[in-house]
């Protein structure tokens, strides 16, 4: 073997220890990017991450489902379309489009309630994705809080019906102590009206 045999040998070596490198490099962000995926799905909340381009480059089922998007939408991962499929369901869809729009420019962390025409309400909580110091897009997080806004109503109705109960068996009280003076003094009058006849 002579010495560009040997170069050569040491060079396939060194190629074939960095390929063995490289796939087990991208085997474990392969399996990263899988539990990751798990994660996202696992939630309840609707979850939809856009870059600053407007491409949607993660979401899960939830989102798809809460929104009520078609597959076919979704798969396009174009932030505009969706936005525009939403905005007929929401009872402000002007407020709605202006906040995302603002908040897509924006360092800010935000939490705000949606209201939806069929009654649906949606907790919203976003953040920017920041990718070093730069914005590189956003992340949405969405919670069906529905049910919770039924039930606080229905606790509010049932708070103001027991207030005015009370109300109504204070003054009751109050009117049955006024009369049950009426009747004292109206009792007095008719004794003494007795004893001087």
């Amino acid at each position: 073997m002579d010495g560009k045999d040997t170069k050569l040998k040491k060079l396939e070596e060194a190629l074939l220890e960095d390929i063995t490198e490289r796939k087990k490099n991208e085997k474990k962000l392969i399996e990263r990017e899988e539990e990751l995926k798990a994660t996202i799905e696992s939630t309840t909340d609707g979850i939809l991450v856009v870059n600053s381009q407007g491409e949607v480059i993660n979401n899960n089922r939830q989102f798809a489902e809460m929104w009520r998007i078609p597959q076919s939408l979704i798969s396009e991962k174009n932030d505009e379309k969706l936005l525009n499929y939403v905005l007929n369901q929401l009872v402000d869809p002007q407020a709605f489009l202006s906040k995302v729009q603002t908040l897509y420019k924006s360092f800010a962390i935000d939490f705000d309630t949606l209201f939806f025409k069929d009654g649906r309400v949606f907790e919203r909580y976003s953040k920017p994705l920041m990718i070093e110091d730069r914005i590189a897009g956003r992340v949405w997080s969405f919670r069906d809080i529905t049910e919770r806004k039924k039930a606080e109503e229905e606790i509010k109705k049932k708070v103001r019906e027991l207030e005015e109960f009370y109300e109504m068996a204070v003054n009751r009280e109050l009117r049955m102590k006024e009369l049950k003076k009426e009747i004292k003094k109206l009792e007095e009058k008719l004794s003494k009206y007795e004893k001087d006849n």
